[in-house]
This record gives structure tokens, C-alpha cells and sequence, in this order.
């Protein structure tokens, strides 16, 4: 954990950015290869539902980059999310996605998990040693 730790030290913005970089490739890449070669297959279907969990992750991130409070983010980027389906549904004829709510979902609930337990903790408590120490040689 210490090593997790230290390796996502102080990195919403390092975060923020493969994130993005993923949504892109996912988006402009993965998907159309996917839809038009392995229509549906479960790849398909994880491919359509990862942009929602990158995206929602994005936004709270973004949220708490600006000092915001927990909670208001979280309402906020679901109230997108679920804008965001609501107006696919009504101006562009595409069937409401419960799996999309789901995935967005479950991708701020993952990324409060993990800003809460990894992100942006102060390395000072992180020795080399404890990698590499086991409970035996503490004692």
C-alpha cells in the first residue's frame, strides 16, 4: 500500500491526464475497431460503458482539484451524468443506458475510494524499508 502510495503522491492533475489520455484512445480508437469488428461481444459492451467511468472519475477529480467539497462534487457529476442521458434519450433518439448510470457510478465511488486512501497523502511516512521489512524483523 505504501508503495501505491507513493507512486500516486500528490497526482489528481497525473490522474486527471491519463484519464483523459484513455478516454481518447478508448473513444478514437478502441471502440470503433471493437464495434466494427467484434460487435457484440462483452469487449464491446465494456468499451461502451468505460467512457462513462473515465469521464464521471474526470469531472470529480476535476472537482476536488478545485478545492470544492466532497459531497457537492459527487452530486454534481451525477446531475451531469444524468443530464447527459436524459438529453441523448429526448434529442437524439438513444435508448436511456442504465449500464452508463452504473459505470459512472461505480467510477466515483472507485475514484473516492481512491483520492480518500492514495491521493495527494504527503510521502513523508513512506520508508523504503517498510517494502521491504516483514512483521518479523519489526519486532
Amino acid at each position: 500500500m505504501e508503495l501505491i502510495r507513493l507512486c500516486l503522491h500528490n497526482s489528481r492533475e497525473t490522474c486527471i491526464t491519463i484519464l483523459f489520455a484513455l478516454y481518447l484512445i478508448i473513444n478514437k480508437l478502441l471502440r470503433p475497431y471493437v464495434y466494427l469488428n467484434f460487435p457484440e461481444t462483452i469487449i464491446a459492451f465494456i468499451l461502451g460503458i468505460l467512457p462513462n467511468f473515465i469521464g464521471t472519475a474526470m469531472v470529480y477529480l476535476v472537482y476536488l482539484k478545485l478545492n470544492i467539497s466532497k459531497l457537492k462534487p459527487i452530486i454534481f457529476t451525477m446531475a451531469i451524468v444524468l443530464f447527459m442521458e436524459f438529453e441523448r434519450f429526448y434529442n437524439q433518439n438513444i435508448n436511456f443506458d442504465i449500464f452508463d448510470i452504473l459505470a459512472s457510478v461505480f467510477g466515483i465511488l472507485v475514484f473516492y475510494y481512491l483520492d480518500n486512501n492514495f491521493l495527494n497523502k504527503k510521502p513523508s511516512s513512506f520508508k523504503l524499508t517498510t517494502i521491504f521489512t516483514t512483521k518479523e524483523s519489526e519486532k
